[in-house]
């Protein structure tokens, strides 16, 4: 026998006890119940739907989930590639991170639909090098914080995630024309926040 496969458990044996632990396990009927909820949802109020690859980006699951949004949203090339190979030409995805630079350019435009700066001088440096055809928005810190543990709070003072609101108010009034081919405002208040 392979050393890598198990036994069939007996179906009075539970999933738990035959895993050794630590594990992650997806229950698939679970996943589904819950797509299928989140797309009902989507359809009544005439909304898109955009899983973020970042909470998982186990490649079954993602293609599972592929099937039932309307796209992904993504924090990294690799990222954007998994999520393009499960769409392949269909769905969106975006893409917004701190970390992108210019050299990775190249790569947005065979992968991603939409691009999200996460500070002007990251709009400054990549945006020339894109294609027309992708689309352009700003990741905006609202600075208003709603998550009480200050380590995961996207909206936390000094915080790298998104271009302070204030800021962008004051370069807006200086130079309106920044905003031009921006079609879209990502804001991320909520990071593992249940109040």
């Amino acid at each position: 026998m392979n050393a890598h496969l198990r036994p069939i458990p007996s179906p009075n044996t539970l999933v738990t006890d035959a895993l050794n632990t630590p594990a992650l396990v997806w229950d698939l009927d679970v996943l589904d119940d819950r797509l299928c909820a989140n797309e009902r949802f989507a359809n009544e109020h005439g909304c898109q739907l955009y899983y973020s690859i970042k909470a998982a980006s186990v490649a079954p699951v993602i293609d599972r989930i592929g099937r039932r949004v309307s796209g992904f949203s993504c924090s990294s090339p690799f990222e954007a590639r998994l999520a393009r190979h499960v769409l392949g030409n269909r769905g969106s995805v975006h893409i917004t991170s701190p970390a992108l630079n210019a050299q990775e350019c190249l790569e947005l435009r065979d992968t991603c639909d939409r691009v999200a700066f996460n500070s002007l001088s990251q709009m400054d440096l990549i945006k020339p090098g894109l294609h027309k055809e992708i689309e352009t928005g700003l990741r905006i810190n609202p600075q208003v914080s709603v998550v009480a543990d200050p380590r995961i709070d996207p909206c936390r003072a000094n915080s790298k995630l998104g271009i302070p609101l204030s800021l962008l108010q004051n370069q807006i009034k200086g130079n309106p024309e920044i905003l031009d081919d921006i079609t879209g405002f990502h804001i991320h208040i909520g990071c593992g926040n249940r109040t």
